[in-house]
C-alpha cells in the first residue's frame, strides 16, 4: 500500500520559496502477499507522483534488488508511458542503503563513505560489470 503522512512540512528553499514537501511510504517491493506486477505498480505511482524518491534497501545493494529496481522501472515506464506523454517519470532517484554491515572495524566517516560510494557504483554502473 501507499500511506502518505497527513500535513504537509512547509520548508523555505534557498530561493526562498515555500514549498510543501510530503511524506510518503509504500510497502510491498519484498513482500510476498503481494505480485511482482503489483510491488511494481505501487513503484510506479510513487514514481509518478514523487519529485525524490529514496530506493530503501537493507544492508548491502546486491543484483537481485538492482534486477527489480530495473523492472519496476521498466514495468512503470511502459505502463505511464501514454500518461506522461513522453516525459520522464523520474525526477531524482536516491539510494537509501539501512543496517550497512560492511564497514571495517575502528574506521573513520572518510573510509565509511569511500567504500558505499564503490559499493554503489559496483552495482549501478555498467561500464564496470
Amino acid at each position: 500500500g501507499i500511506w502518505i503522512y497527513s500535513s504537509p512540512f512547509v520548508i523555505t528553499t534557498p530561493k526562498k520559496e515555500k514549498v510543501a514537501v510530503l511524506l510518503m511510504d509504500t510497502q510491498g517491493a519484498w513482500d510476498s502477499r503481494m505480485s511482482k506486477e503489483q510491488s511494481a505498480t505501487i513503484f510506479g505511482l510513487t514514481a509518478l507522483i514523487s519529485s525524490t524518491l529514496i530506493y530503501n534497501v537493507q544492508k548491502h545493494i546486491d543484483e537481485f534488488k538492482v534486477d527489480n529496481l530495473d523492472y519496476f522501472t521498466t514495468y512503470a515506464q511502459t505502463a505511464l508511458r501514454e500518461m506522461t506523454k513522453g516525459k520522464a517519470i523520474f525526477q531524482q532517484l536516491e539510494f537509501l542503503i539501512r543496517d550497512w554491515e560492511n564497514f571495517g572495524e575502528g574506521w573513520d566517516a572518510q573510509q565509511c563513505d569511500e567504500q558505499m560510494e564503490n559499493h554503489l557504483r559496483d552495482h549501478t554502473d555498467p561500464d564496470r560489470q
